[in-house]
């Protein structure tokens, strides 16, 4: 690969909130590309698929030509034709949980104070307001305003 997995990523995730994009929805597309390119690396991999053809987790492609059938068509028993890992799909599996562990705090992360959010930071919430600190100024849902 001619560019690491990591750096598209990164690439991804700086042009989307430079568009606008929620911090969320940037890291979200950062992290969907950065699974596509490690999902498609294991899978092409010659290493995994003798893995799996060694562990025996294979199947045989049915629709190749080279499958081996009678003269009218019909398989012939026993199947033989090309192996197929048939348990890559937990590679797959794999990197998503990974993936989705990864950005499980961002949403919470993001709406913190120390990114410059409402949440956290030792504010406290009372009649539906969010209130400073310091109780001097209060959130209304849209601005912020002298609590007293």
């Amino acid at each position: 690969e001619s560019v690491p997995v990591a750096t598209l990523g990164t690439v991804a995730v700086a042009a989307a909130v430079a568009a606008g994009a929620p911090v969320p929805v940037a890291v979200s597309l950062g992290l969907s590309i950065v699974g596509y390119k490690l999902t498609s690396s294991f899978l092409s991999s010659s290493f995994v698929r003798d893995a799996f053809i060694k562990a025996r987790l294979v199947g045989v492609d049915l629709n190749k030509p080279t499958t081996k059938r009678d003269a009218a068509g019909n398989l012939v028993r026993p199947v033989e034709g090309p192996l197929v890992p048939e348990a890559a799909g937990v590679l797959a599996g794999t990197v998503y949980l990974v993936c989705m562990f990864v950005f499980i705090p961002v949403p919470f992360v993001h709406e913190s104070s120390s990114w410059g959010g409402m949440g956290g930071g030792g504010g406290y919430v009372a009649q539906g307001s969010y209130y400073s600190e310091d109780g001097n100024w209060m959130w209304n849902g849209s601005e912020w305003v002298p609590a007293r």
